[in-house]
């Protein structure tokens, strides 16, 4: 077996791959779980995992200043982009806001700041025609999609993303709904992605296919909902018990059965809307480079032979068949 070093977050998508319920037959993998500024900052440093999480934006970054030898990654997209981590944006009822230039002056809720949902929000609001620095105040309310709730009624915030199935709840209260990413991105916007070295890719992309079908693996766990309910709320307080941030040790909203099958994780792994999010930043002037081909920086051929041959497996089938019903109830 070959020691890959790798690289994740402190999140229930990886405890299947951390615990060694989901397991690579062909990988030893030694596997470092810190949050995702330590993890982010200390690749970008030492440049020092054979397989790691990334945040795409910066992996964008590294696409344009990478020199010599480092920062040779290709980005494995098995982080899916059919549900939408920023979610739908809602107002408040009182706020008389009727669209995203009203936000000017206004208090736009995010789960923390530079997250994903921080600089998805932001690219609605530049292509709005409005300041980011002048014209909005940002407010850090956290993760949990119910802290979004609490904030958009209590009036603490004018705006905040909410999930999907929160939307019926709120416009039965009068909250308005601004923008949908599934209208903006219909064929997906990718959030994260997977990365891996050059090296590994080409000497043994036997084993990064490997590691792609636990991780696929790993995504159906967590979607396998009521079935697998009780080990994950278990994990979520095991965590937050052990989370450096006090207010992740706090345990107000437990994720529910409906929080974790809609995860945004489509059971093939594989993502979408990659070209036309890169094709996005570049008309915002957020890129400073020419976009690539998607082919030279995306190894999706990898994603597909991983999901096909999970599929081929009859001793996955049962689980299969209960997450396609999951997936014809949530469209992903």
């Amino acid at each position: 077996m070959l020691n890959l070093k790798v690289g994740l977050t402190k999140n229930p998508r990886f405890e299947p791959l951390i615990d060694g319920s989901v397991k690579s037959a062909k990988a030893d993998l030694s596997i470092h779980v810190t949050t995702p500024p330590e993890l982010f900052f200390k690749n970008l440093k030492n440049d020092e995992f054979d397989v790691f999480e990334m945040s795409l934006s910066e992996f964008l970054i590294t696409r344009e200043q990478a020199k010599g030898g480092r920062w040779q990654w290709a980005a494995l997209p098995i982080f899916p982009a059919k549900a939408f981590v920023w979610m739908t944006l809602f107002v408040n009822t009182g706020a008389g806001i009727q669209g995203l230039c009203d936000l000017k002056g206004k208090r736009v809720g995010i789960s923390d700041f530079n997250s994903i949902r921080h600089w998805a929000i932001q690219i609605q609001l530049k292509k709005a025609g409005l300041d980011l620095e002048k014209d909005i105040e940002w407010v850090r309310i956290g993760v949990n999609s119910r802290l979004h709730l609490d904030a958009i009624r209590s009036g603490k915030v004018e705006c905040a993303p909410v999930p999907p199935w929160y939307a019926k709840e709120l416009q039965a209260e009068g909250c308005n709904a601004l923008v949908s990413p599934a209208d903006q991105y219909p064929d997906g916007r990718p959030e994260r992605i997977i990365a891996a070295t050059g090296r590994i890719l080409e000497e043994r992309p036997d084993l990064v296919k490997g590691f792609l079908k636990a991780m696929i693996r790993s995504y159906w766990f967590v979607r396998d909902m009521p079935k697998n309910y009780e080990y994950i709320s278990n994990l979520e307080k095991r965590l937050r018990l052990r989370s450096p941030d006090p207010e992740e040790r706090v345990v107000k909203h437990l994720r529910s059965a409906q929080d974790l099958e809609a995860m945004p994780f489509p059971l093939d792994g594989k993502a979408t809307g990659f070209e036309d999010m890169l094709k996005e930043e570049e008309r915002l002037g957020e890129l400073n480079y020419d976009v690539p081909a998607i082919n030279d920086v995306v190894a999706q051929d990898l994603v597909d032979e991983a999901y096909q041959e999970l599929r081929a497996r009859k001793d996955l089938d049962e689980e299969f068949q209960r997450l396609k019903v999951i997936e014809k109830r949530w469209g992903y």
